[in-house]
C-alpha cells in the first residue's frame, strides 16, 4: 500500500467521491506528517479507524478480473451476452455471491451504436486484474512526429464492483492498488481513450434512439428558466427558439448563403484558412466540396462589424437567455477587453458531415446555448466530475492510438471522426457510479443549453448551420467572479458596486475578496 503526504483532507475526499474507482481513503499520522492512501476497497476492520468511505453504490476499475489458481474460492459464477450494464448490475446486486462483473467497452459482435455490451463475466471474488498489453513506444527524435503502434487495436475492459463492504469482506484482495490500473501518470479515470482509423458513422436514427435528453418549450421566461433549469446546472434542450427568426427560412443550406454575404468579408474557416474571404470559401466549395466531398467548418466570431450586423439580422438571442451574460456588463467588453483578447462570445457555425470538435470544456467559466437551424448534430456530454473528468482524460491517448489523419483528409476523416468512432461511440458504457456520458441528437429548430464544466464533443451528422453564444451565468457566480479577478486591473469594481445585488456581493466576498484586509 503506497502512502502519500496529505495535502488537503477535504479535497482528497471530494476527489475520491468523484472518481469512479475510489472506494475510500485510509489516513495515517506519522510523526509530524499526515499521510493517506486511496483504495479500491477499504476492509471492515478495527485497525482502519481513520478512514473515509465513498458513498458510491458502484466502483468501476480498469481491467478484467483475474483469479489465480491458488485461490479456489474465487471464480466465474455466470456469463451473459448482449446485455446492458443496468441489467448486469441488477443481476450482480441480486445474486448472493456476486461482487463484480467485467465487460469490454468496445462492441465487436454488435456493430453500431447500442446499449448492449458483447458479454459480461460475473465473479464471486477478486484476486487481481489484467490490464492488457502495455505498449512501450520510444520517444520521437527531435523534430519528428511521435511514433504510434501500427495495427494494434486492443479491447478495453472495465470491471464494475458492487460497493457493499460487508459483501466484499473476504472476497477482494486488499492489496489491489487503484494506481496500478492507471494508463498514464495523469489519468484519474478507468477509461483509456484509444483512437483508430474512422469507420462509417452510425445513422441519424441510431443516434436518436440513444437520446434521452429532456425537451422543453422555448416559450419560457428568463426568470423561470434560470430558477428551474440554469441553477440546477444540468443540460437541457429547448424547442422552437428560432420559429420567428428570419434564419428559419433563409438558412436552408450552405448554398442558400452564397449570396448572403459580401465576397470581401473575412471568415474563420477550418479546412480552408484561418483568415479568408467569403469568395475564397465559395471557390473552395465548388472545387473541393462539390466534386471531392471535402470537409469544412466555419467557426466565425460575431464581433462588432459587418459580419455581426448581417448575421444578427437573421436571429436574436432566445428569450431564456436575454440579458443573462454577466461579462457584457464589464467595461469595453465589445472591444475585446474581457476576457483579454477574447471579447464577445457569439459565433456563426457552418459544418460539413463528419466535422466537429474533440472533447473540451468551454472557456472562461461560461455556460452556452447553441441553436441549430439546419441539419443534425451528435453531442456527447460526459458527467460533471470536476478535476476528475477533464479534456486530457478523454482525448486520444497517443500510446494506444493507431490513427494519424492524412494531410488531405479535408477534416471529415480527421481526428474528430476517429475519436467519435473509437471512443465516443462507446462513451455511454463509461460509468461513473450511477452516471454515464449522454448521446444527444440535436435537430433543426432545437437549442441546447450546456452549463459550464461539462466535457463534451460535437459532430456534424450532415451539413449544419447554427449560431451559438457563451455567457457568464449568475448561477456560476463563484467561477465567473474568480475569472474576472484573474484578468487583473479594477474592472471587478463595476460588477460589484454597480451590478451585483446584495446576495451576489455576499457570495463574491465569501468566494474571494480582491482587497487585502
Amino acid at each position: 500500500m503506497n502512502l502519500s503526504p496529505l495535502r488537503t483532507e477535504e479535497k482528497e475526499k471530494r476527489l475520491c467521491e468523484n472518481a469512479a474507482d475510489c472506494g475510500g481513503i485510509l489516513f495515517r499520522s506519522l510523526q509530524s506528517t499526515r499521510q493517506f492512501a486511496k483504495l479500491l476497497y477499504v476492509p471492515v476492520a478495527d485497525e482502519y479507524s481513520e478512514v473515509f468511505i465513498s458513498s458510491k453504490a458502484w466502483l468501476v476499475h480498469r481491467g478484467l478480473v483475474v483469479n489465480d489458481d491458488a485461490n479456489k474460492d474465487y471464480g466465474v459464477i455466470h456469463t451473459a451476452t448482449n446485455i446492458t450494464i443496468p441489467d448486469a448490475r441488477n443481476y450482480c446486486s441480486s445474486h448472493p455471491d456476486c461482487v463484480a462483473f467485467s465487460i469490454p467497452i468496445q462492441t465487436e459482435k454488435l456493430l453500431g451504436l447500442t446499449h448492449d455490451v458483447d458479454e459480461a463475466v460475473f465473479f464471486n471474488g477478486i484476486s487481481s486484474f489484467d490490464y492488457g498489453i502495455k505498449i512501450e513506444i520510444p520517444d520521437a527524435a527531435p523534430g519528428e512526429k511521435p511514433l504510434r503502434p501500427d495495427n494494434i487495436i486492443e479491447t478495453e475492459w472495465a470491471t464494475h464492483i458492487l460497493h457493499d463492504r460487508t459483501k466484499l469482506t473476504g472476497r477482494v484482495n486488499v492489496r489491489v492498488d487503484i494506481d496500478d490500473s492507471k494508463y498514464d501518470d495523469f489519468s484519474t479515470t478507468p477509461y483509456r481513450p484509444c483512437c483508430h482509423p474512422p469507420t462509417d458513422l452510425p445513422t441519424i436514427q441510431e443516434v436518436r434512439v440513444m437520446d434521452t435528453l429532456k425537451r422543453i418549450s422555448c416559450n419560457i421566461s428568463r426568470e423561470e428558466f434560470y430558477n428551474t433549469y440554469e441553477k440546477s446546472r444540468i443540460p437541457i434542450m429547448l424547442t422552437g427558439c428560432d420559429d420567428d427568426w428570419p434564419a428559419h427560412k433563409l438558412w436552408k443550406d450552405t448554398r442558400s448563403l452564397f449570396d448572403r454575404f459580401d465576397n470581401s468579408s473575412t471568415w474563420h474557416i477550418s479546412g480552408v484558412s484561418e483568415n479568408t474571404t467569403w469568395s475564397n470559401f465559395l471557390e473552395f466549395y465548388e472545387q473541393n466540396v462539390t466534386h471531392y466531398g471535402a470537409g469544412y467548418r466555419v467557426f466565425t466570431k460575431l464581433e462588432d462589424g459587418y459580419l455581426s450586423t448581417e448575421v444578427h439580422k437573421d436571429y436574436k438571442v432566445p428569450q431564456p437567455f436575454v440579458d443573462a451574460d454577466i461579462y457584457v456588463k464589464l467595461p469595453q467588453y465589445e472591444k475585446r477587453h474581457f476576457p483579454i483578447g477574447f471579447g464577445p462570445m457569439h459565433w456563426f457555425l457552418i459544418g460539413s458531415k463528419g466535422t466537429g470538435t474533440l472533447p473540451h470544456i468551454d472557456p472562461h467559466q461560461t455556460d452556452a446555448w447553441n441553436t441549430l437551424v439546419y441539419g443534425h448534430k451528435w453531442w456527447i456530454i460526459y458527467p460533471l466530475r470536476p478535476e476528475i473528468l477533464t479534456e486530457g482524460e478523454t482525448l486520444c491517448f497517443s500510446l494506444c492510438s493507431t490513427y494519424n489523419p492524412p494531410e488531405d483528409s479535408y477534416l471529415n476523416n480527421g481526428e474528430e471522426k476517429s475519436w467519435y468512432m473509437s471512443v465516443g461511440l462507446h462513451a455511454h458504457k463509461m460509468y461513473f457510479d450511477q452516471e454515464a456520458p449522454m448521446h444527444i441528437l440535436q435537430r433543426a429548430g432545437e437549442t441546447i443549453y450546456l452549463p459550464y464544466g461539462y466535457v463534451h464533443a460535437v459532430l456534424n451528422m450532415d451539413e449544419t448551420i447554427a449560431v451559438t453564444q457563451n455567457y457568464a451565468s449568475p448561477a456560476n457566480l463563484n467561477g465567473v467572479w474568480s475569472e474576472v479577478l484573474s484578468q487583473g486591473n479594477d474592472r471587478w469594481k463595476r460588477l460589484y458596486f454597480q451590478h451585483f445585488n446584495r446576495i451576489q456581493r455576499r457570495e463574491a466576498r465569501k468566494a474571494k475578496w480582491p482587497i487585502a484586509a
